[in-house]
């Protein structure tokens, strides 16, 4: 398996050569590389996610055979009938044209912030929890409170739900 990983760092242009000792760092390179692509990965599903349905029918189908099937410009291009110059410029078009529509909308910066605000919250109830079962009050009183922080919790991840 890290001789695939390593094989295919090196194809990304990461000079990796790979023997025993060099495993752990090998494992690093490819968490970091990961990492880097995923978040990217990440970015653009996201921006699809939210204004893909602006794109025209080609484009949808080129962007997702390009980021979802991980197809090379040569493989659109050969799906598509095109040149890999004209497969790269589309997508890099498509690219540009998504991230103009967050520029201006901003809808993925509003749902991600949502997002970070709704964990967040659930971390403080949980906080809550905890402090809960430290103090002493009678066992109707935490029931109250216990049912109530519920509530919040329960109320919080429908509103994320809902987004």
């Amino acid at each position: 398996v890290l001789d695939e990983i390593a094989n295919h760092l090196n194809r990304k242009g990461k000079d990796v050569s790979l023997d025993s000792k060099e495993s752990w760092d090998v494992a690093r390179q490819v968490v970091d590389f990961l990492g880097i692509e995923l978040d990217k990965l990440l970015e653009k599903s996201l921006l699809y996610d939210f204004y893909g349905e602006l794109l025209n029918e080609h484009q949808k189908q080129v962007f997702s055979a390009a980021i979802f099937d991980d197809m090379s410009y040569s493989e659109l291009a050969e799906e598509f009938d095109t040149s890999r110059q004209a497969a790269f410029d589309l997508v890099k078009r498509i690219n540009n044209k998504l991230e103009n529509y967050e520029s201006r909308l901003g809808l993925v910066k509003r749902f991600l912030d949502a997002r970070d605000k709704m964990e967040g919250l659930t971390k403080d109830v949980e906080e809550l929890r905890l402090v809960l079962n430290k103090i002493d009050l009678d066992t109707k009183e935490k029931k109250n409170i216990s049912g109530l922080l519920n509530d919040i919790d329960s109320k919080s991840k429908e509103i994320f739900d809902n987004l």
